[in-house]
Formats: C-alpha cells, sequence, structure tokens
C-alpha cells in the first residue's frame, strides 16, 4: 500500500462510518497506521504530529508520515 493509498483508505473509512462522526478522522488514521505501519504509528504517538484526538490531519503530519513512509 502507498501512502495515497493509506489516505484513501482513511478517508473511506471515515466517510462510511456506521454512525457519521462516531470516530474522528485523526482516530481511525492513526489506528489504520498501527495496523499497517506499527513502527511508523509508535514514532508519531503521543508527539505533536500524533493526530489521534484530532478532527483533521495536519499537513506537518501528513509530510512526516509520507517522509517515513
Amino acid at each position: 500500500m502507498t501512502f495515497d493509498q493509506f489516505i484513501d483508505h482513511v478517508d473511506t473509512l471515515y466517510q462510511t462510518q456506521a454512525v457519521s462522526g462516531d470516530l474522528r478522522i485523526g482516530q481511525i488514521f492513526f489506528s489504520e497506521l498501527l495496523v499497517i505501519k506499527p513502527e511508523l504509528a509508535e514514532k508519531i504517538r503521543g508527539s505533536m504530529l500524533d493526530p489521534f484526538f484530532k478532527h483533521r490531519i495536519t499537513q506537518v503530519t501528513q509530510d512526516f508520515v509520507r517522509a517515513n513512509w
């Protein structure tokens, strides 16, 4: 899976939730990253780049994840 495919995957999961807004986009992004690239997820866990509690993925986070993909 490429980074762009990962972003599409996360977006699809977010858009097709059974209950709209049940999970934050950042929560889905981090949880899926943990499954697909666990070492990379651990690099951002608890840092300013960690999107888990956010309602959007910052460009800085996307750039870091893409560069380390």
